[in-house]
């Protein structure tokens, strides 16, 4: 089962949407405020492992790609910032004591330092074991 953790606007069904699909498209992007946003690929490929069970939690977050003079932001796409597994986590039960509740807590300390202390967006999926 997934838990979504939305710490952003809306933007998170259309990822979702576009993650699911079942074959990869380089040119999928999303709209935010009138623009399109492309989806790295590196995306789809920590979707797949997270629904095959092989990673417990993904943070994906809009990279902005600063390339004039003034800093301002010329090309944006969603990016994987974090992606971990109960191996990476040092996790082997595979129950909610054992994989689930550690694990949760390293996702919400990882979210946090990502965040600025949730002051900042971004899409974050949990799996989450009973």
């Amino acid at each position: 089962m997934f838990i979504l953790l939305i710490l952003t606007t809306n933007i998170f069904i259309s990822l979702i949407q576009c993650l699911k699909k079942k074959q990869q498209n380089d040119s999928d992007s999303i709209e935010i405020n009138g623009s399109a946003i492309p989806i790295n690929p590196g995306c789809h490929i920590a979707f797949k492992q997270l629904s095959d069970g092989n990673l417990k939690y993904i943070i994906y977050k809009i990279d902005e790609k600063c390339h004039d003079g003034n800093g301002l932001p010329q090309e944006s796409e969603i990016i994987v910032e974090i992606a971990k597994s109960a191996e990476d986590l040092g996790l082997d039960g595979d129950d909610y004591e054992g994989n689930s509740k550690p694990a949760y807590e390293a996702f919400i300390k990882d979210l946090m330092a990502k965040t600025n202390g949730f002051n900042d967006g971004r899409i974050a999926v949990f799996d989450f074991k009973f």
